[in-house]
């Protein structure tokens, strides 16, 4: 057949096509505007994180230059994680001189992105390599990576919908919201929480500033460099299928998958100990201050998340002492000095803003005094109670009778995370030299941490979460996967406890998915993705009545001010509200001699508009936790003097406004 004869068919096939497409879509609709809106957010989000993400990359390659003797993984994770470090630090200077604009948020992704452009394309290089070079070579490492990958998913869900975890709602992103509202980093007098260093929380004032977005999820992308930290360390010191056990032993946990999708901060606390890790280890072998310094950097960078990770640091000057005992002062000033510096800035700003360097602890601060201290710290831990006999058992006790948003540990650790370390104790003649070394490290640091875990649990109910040990739980997923990598080396004859131990390990994995898809669905993500239901709706689906009241709030004049009572969260606020953070709005002028029709006083001449009382919280706070009963008993007699109700659910919120004066 001639050429010209084929040329006019193909163009009559090709025009059909397309107007059979045309006139079959005018009719039918699969992909309406609002889906293609959502889908188009959730590309914005993933842009967004990997921007940040390449940029850190790049700066933390450009760092790192001279240390090497670590793996493609490590690697990757550790520049990415000291780049978002630096980027850190570098958004609090900006929000302290009142720069949190987009225009300078873009500017400085723009300058660091020029400055670690050569670094960027080897970081980004290293993860195409990377991509491919992880591929699970077993049956056992391809159902471990396939769990690994539905976890992953599920969990990127939950992340990349509209935020909904309590904490977030109450200080992880309503100090950014209020940051770039204000255009800079100022005191909070009535939220105590942004008073502490906010490491993670000044990157989601990044991400939430350069597209007015609050759904990028920063801290899955730290879930992430945690577990490619804890793979690539366990591969490199035992194989490739302790390196993949050691990721799933930490996404076993179901409050850690739950982590992955909210926007709290503790997974930056699991990155940042995990890549400390890397490099106090990495010391341990060349004795090369560099990697003690480093250590230290990382050390200071998880001060500036969360105090209680400062438990790292104290580990790692017992580490230090232990190898190296005749220069522990010089090694413990090298990570001291480099810690201090990395936190300094935060210090800098707890006592610019809050009058108090570490605040609120030991020197109070602003709005803080002992009674609340009290309020805060609950000293009733388990020492207190009939259940201190767990104390000697703490971490198998945590994982028996931890449950999420249960009492006392309120953490579900799963069957493996904090037991299974236990097996290097039972397995360390089957442990060559170097994974024994491995193995060796992270006993010594939890050990120390697990002291410390005691003390606070002993003392304090907020102490025993494990939550509050990050640092310790991330570094159980390594020594767990050791103890495992152990069982495999042991005599098959006459049983073979590796294949037994595999197959019970295996049946507890498909029941936690079993739960995370349950959860995943339960959550309605995915209809919201596929707008089935609005983000109205989602949200509440997942908050509940909140939403409700603050719906409600949106039918108030816009200048109007509201103070909450008994109710934190104040994230999805219309208006110029206080939320009762500590809840302690009546209680703390109560119990320091403010009589009651004063308080109402103060509050009006405050130009307070109206009252929107969480009546299930006043419930809770007079019924349940009685600590605060007799003051907050007189509250209904007062309230009625001075206010009347405008609007109720009937339920769980009230909303009143003063009474008309004669």
């Amino acid at each position: 057949m001639r050429e010209s004869g084929i040329i006019w068919r193909v163009a009559l096939v090709l025009v059909g096509l397309l107007a059979l497409m045309v006139g079959y879509y005018v009719f039918h609709k699969p992909i309406d505007l609002g889906l293609l809106f959502t889908f188009g957010g959730v590309v914005l989000d993933l842009a967004t994180l990997g921007l940040v993400a390449v940029v850190a990359g790049g700066l933390g390659r450009r760092a790192l230059t001279s240390f090497d003797g670590i793996s493609r993984v490590e690697r990757v994770a550790l520049e990415c994680g000291l780049g978002l470090g630096l980027i850190s630090t570098i958004m609090l200077i900006l929000g302290m001189v009142g720069l949190l604009t987009p225009l300078v948020l873009w500017g400085i992704i723009v300058i660091l992105g020029v400055i670690g452009l050569k670094g960027m394309r080897g970081w980004l290089a290293d993860c195409w390599s990377l991509a491919r070079e992880i591929r699970p070579a077993t049956s056992w490492a391809r159902f471990l990576a396939l769990f690994l990958f539905l976890s992953l998913t599920t969990a990127l869900l939950l992340a990349l919908a509209p935020p909904t975890a309590w904490d977030s709602l109450m200080y992880h992103l309503v100090g950014p919201k209020d940051y770039l509202a204000d255009g800079r980093i100022l005191a909070h007098t009535e939220n105590h929480y942004l008073g502490f260093p906010e490491g993670v929380e000044i990157l989601f004032t990044l991400t939430m500033g350069l597209l007015g977005r609050d759904t990028v999820p920063v801290h899955f992308l730290f879930g992430v460099l945690a577990l490619l930290a804890a793979g690539g360390i366990t591969r490199r010191y035992a194989d490739e299928e302790a390196g993949w056990l050691a990721m799933v032993l930490l996404m076993s946990s179901y409050s850690i998958w739950l982590l992955f999708g909210w926007a709290y901060v503790d997974l930056g606390v699991m990155a940042y100990a995990l890549l400390a890790l890397i490099a106090i280890t990495r010391w341990r072998e060349t004795q090369s201050e560099k990697w003690l310094l480093l250590a230290g950097v990382f050390a200071g960078l998880l001060l500036g998340v969360k105090y209680t990770s400062g438990l790292m640091l104290i580990a790692m000057g017992v580490y230090a002492l232990y190898h190296a005992p005749r220069r522990i002062l010089r090694n413990g000033l090298i990570m001291g000095i480099a810690a201090l510096v990395i936190f300094l800035p935060w210090m800098i700003r707890g006592f610019l803003l809050y009058e108090n360097p570490i605040y609120p602890f030991l020197f109070g601060g602003l709005n803080w005094d002992p009674m609340r201290d009290a309020t805060f710290q609950v000293s009733d831990g388990l020492l207190a109670t009939a259940d201190a006999w767990q104390l000697i058992i703490l971490p198998i006790a945590a994982t028996i009778f931890g449950a999420e948003k249960g009492p006392g540990f309120s953490f579900t650790l799963g069957p493996w995370l904090l037991t299974a370390p236990l097996l290097v104790l039972v397995g360390w003649r089957w442990l060559d030299d170097r994974a024994r070394s491995l193995a060796a490290s992270c006993l010594i640091l939890i050990g120390v941490m697990l002291i410390f875990w005691i003390i606070l649990s002993a003392k304090y109910t907020l102490g025993m979460a494990p939550r509050q040990v990050a640092a310790l739980v991330a570094l159980s997923s390594v020594a767990g996967a050791l103890g495992f990598h152990s069982l495999s080396r042991w005599p098959r004859k006459p049983f073979d406890l590796y294949f037994i131990a595999r197959g019970i390990l295996a049946f507890t994995l498909i029941l936690g998915m079993v739960e995370m898809l349950q959860t995943t669905v339960r959550s309605r993500a995915i209809p919201y993705f596929f707008t089935t239901i609005s983000r109205d709706a989602y949200l509440d689906g997942e908050i509940g009545l909140y939403m409700g009241a603050m719906r409600e709030l949106e039918k108030l004049p816009a200048d109007s001010s509201v103070q909450l009572l008994w109710e934190p969260r104040g994230y999805y606020c219309p208006l110029a509200c206080t939320a009762d953070v500590l809840t302690d709005r009546w209680t703390y002028p109560i119990r320091n001699g403010v009589e009651p029709d004063a308080i109402f006083s103060n509050w009006q001449g405050e130009g307070i508009d109206y009252l929107l009382v969480f009546d299930l919280g006043y419930n809770f706070y007079t019924y349940d936790d009685t600590r605060f009963a007799a003051e907050n008993k007189l509250f209904p007699e007062a309230l009625e003097q001075w206010m009347t109700p405008v609007w109720t659910d009937n339920f769980a919120y009230t909303l009143y406004t003063w009474r008309e004066t004669d």
